[in-house]
């Protein structure tokens, strides 16, 4: 390959070297540009320019021989005449005088192909490991023919069509993405972003991903991911409802602490006291679902519209409700039962006046304590799916019990459904019990953190109770924090690091951190 003589070669290989040191100081260009041209033989020659100021050392691969050569230029650009079809190169600082050398600049591969035009392709090379203490950038937002967001660059902005696989990736330097230059991706396109440290030689992790609607050149609609939608509403200031809530409904997954939550909501003497789960209403919601389908199949059969057989339901539900005030002596009710979770849309149009209270857990203790779950049934000589150590099939059974009540917030069912997390819940009980207290409307002055659960129409110390096995030492008793990262005992790092990776929604959603 021949260099420009003004392009002296690298003073007997000394960058980086021994005695030399890195600094983060001496900063790399951020981006490289190209121009491919003809010198005056009128062969091809690729010119490469950036901003900053050098010395720089130039890093240069030929794909063919796999070698890398190494150039030093005073200048801000580069040129030489290529031999091959494919190059890598990148850029880099030094000082001479202090014998430091500064990170290598975001490599770019480099194309050749004359048969099409311009002949030069030019794309930067991602490779840099996640590191999570740089964030994704935040409020991403569509303003006319632009994408904006916030945060200090580089980016990486990944982008792909609605109904193709595959993410095409793009370097950006500022802090929005014209819309113009998006039309090879339809009207309807899928679109991340991560920020990119070069000097650092790591990137942060992807935002959540957005879905961008364009018409007439112009974006109409930036639709936000539902982790973020998810985890505004439970920062957000809790809503505080217009009217008496008369019926609370606790859900969650399996373990996560739903018994917990359901005995301190019974704590308001107006409520009834805590209760085994609400198989019987469940059952009822079952039914009115299996009848919404079965009217749509066989349309006016037994009922004329879908909205009588609603009221039909939902006077059969308050006949229930009815009767369980009258049996407790209570005005208000607080049901807990996890697979009334994924019937909560359901629930809502059926029951007026009533709130979910949804506790999430970090997945990794709540698949824990399922499996010890599954090895005291084990020990009872029963067959249990707890038992199976298959973190996956773990994972989506943990996830189906939230995922369709999520995406019901983006459709109104907002100011209905309160969210709250179990380590929140017994690392600061009198905080988490404030907000529920707004959330509810309920009396909390008679519950205390450090006393013994008090009404529970329950003895969690009997022999003969049913699902014995599902019940812990810590059942009945005070509040207490110290089993929140118990999990590190009962679960293998691989075991950990597969729930991290199947849950990733929730660890977004709500605030979790990867070991």
């Amino acid at each position: 390959m021949n260099m420009e003589e003004r392009q002296k070669p690298d003073p007997a290989r000394t960058v980086a070297g021994p005695g030399w040191r890195w600094t983060e100081s001496l900063a790399p260009p951020v981006t490289l540009d190209f121009i491919l041209e003809e010198d005056v033989r009128g062969k091809p020659r690729i010119r490469v320019y950036w901003q900053g100021e050098g010395p720089f050392q130039v890093g240069l691969k030929d794909s063919g021989t796999g070698r890398w050569t190494y150039a030093t230029t005073e200048s801000s650009e580069y040129a030489f005449s290529p031999e091959g079809r494919e190059y890598r190169i990148r850029v880099r600082r030094y000082d001479l005088l202090e014998s430091a050398f500064g990170s290598w600049s975001l490599p770019y591969r480099l194309t050749l192909d004359f048969s099409r035009s311009p002949g030069l392709s030019a794309e930067p090379v991602f490779f840099f490991p996640e590191r999570r203490q740089y964030p994704a950038p935040d409020s991403v937002r569509a303003e006319g023919k632009w994408i904006q967001w916030q945060g200090t660059g580089p980016f990486q902005v990944a982008l792909r069509a609605s109904k193709k696989k595959g993410w095409q990736n793009r370097l950006v330097t500022g802090n929005r993405l014209p819309v113009d230059t998006l039309t090879p991706f339809g009207e309807s396109f899928r679109f991340r972003i991560r920020r990119l440290l070069p000097d650092k030689g790591c990137a942060g992790p992807w935002s959540g991903v957005y879905r961008v609607i364009v018409k007439n050149n112009e974006i109409a609609r930036l639709v936000r991911p539902l982790p973020e939608i998810v985890r505004s509403h439970w920062r957000g200031p809790v809503e505080t409802p217009s009217g008496e809530i008369l019926h609370l409904f606790v859900g969650g997954a399996p373990r996560t602490g739903t018994t917990l939550l359901q005995s301190i909501l019974c704590a308001d003497p107006r409520t009834n006291p805590l209760v085994s789960e609400a198989v019987i209403f469940r059952s009822l919601i079952e039914s009115y679902e299996r009848a919404v389908k079965n009217n749509a199949l066989y349309p006016g059969m037994y009922f004329p519209d879908e909205e009588r057989l609603r009221r039909f339901y939902s006077e059969m539900i308050g006949k229930f409700f009815m009767q369980f005030c009258d049996y407790h002596k209570c005005r208000k009710t607080v049901l807990k039962e996890p697979e009334l979770t994924k019937y909560f849309p359901s629930v809502r149009s059926l029951v007026p006046a009533c709130r979910l209270i949804c506790i999430v857990r970090d997945p990794r203790a709540a698949i824990a304590s399922m499996l010890q779950w599954g090895e005291r049934k084990r020990r009872r000589g029963e067959v249990h799916m707890f038992q199976d150590r298959d973190m996956e099939k773990l994972s989506r059974f943990y996830l189906s019990y939230y995922l369709p009540l999520m995406r019901t917030l983006s459709r109104g069912s907002r100011g209905s459904v309160c969210f709250t997390r179990y380590e929140d819940l017994v690392r600061d009980p009198a905080g988490e019990i404030a907000r529920l207290a707004g959330a509810t409307g309920l009396d909390f002055s008679l519950y205390s953190p450090e006393d013994d659960w008090s009404r529970s129409r329950i003895d969690f110390s009997a022999a003969d109770l049913p699902m014995r096995d599902a019940v812990t030492e810590l059942y009945g008793k005070p509040v207490q924090p110290d089993r929140i990262e118990a999990y590190r005992q009962v679960l293998e790092m691989e075991e950990i690091r597969a729930i991290e990776r199947n849950c990733r929604f929730i660890f977004s959603a709500f605030g979790y951190h990867a070991v």
